[in-house]
């Protein structure tokens, strides 16, 4: 399962799930009401055939983490990079998420 195959507010939500937000908090970020982000998460339970939140968040993290390898595969050299925070395309439906530098 790729980040192609999940709808973007799916993204969002999965994005708000690795950061340990509630549902409750994810309806009032996405301006959504509770119960459309319950069917979100169900879909991406579904999708990525998990059945704990946990679980959701884990994949979701593992997904970022290939997207990042992948933009750092396609990008300039560490010494060409500025430290900043940069943003990463997912694949798919053209989905960007900002990411913090990496701690090194």
């Amino acid at each position: 399962m790729g980040a192609g195959t999940l709808t973007r507010r799916q993204r969002d939500v999965l994005n708000l799930i690795v950061q340990g937000r509630s549902n409750k908090e994810i309806a009032r970020i996405l301006k959504l009401g509770p119960g459309t982000v319950k069917v979100h998460v169900a879909a991406l339970f579904g999708k990525l055939g998990i059945h704990h939140r946990a679980a959701a968040a884990v994949a979701g993290a593992r997904l970022i983490s290939e997207a990042v390898q992948r933009s750092d595969s396609n990008s300039r050299p560490d010494a060409e990079r500025p430290a900043s925070a940069r943003n990463v395309r997912f694949p798919g439906l053209g989905y960007t998420s900002r990411l913090s530098p990496r701690a090194r």
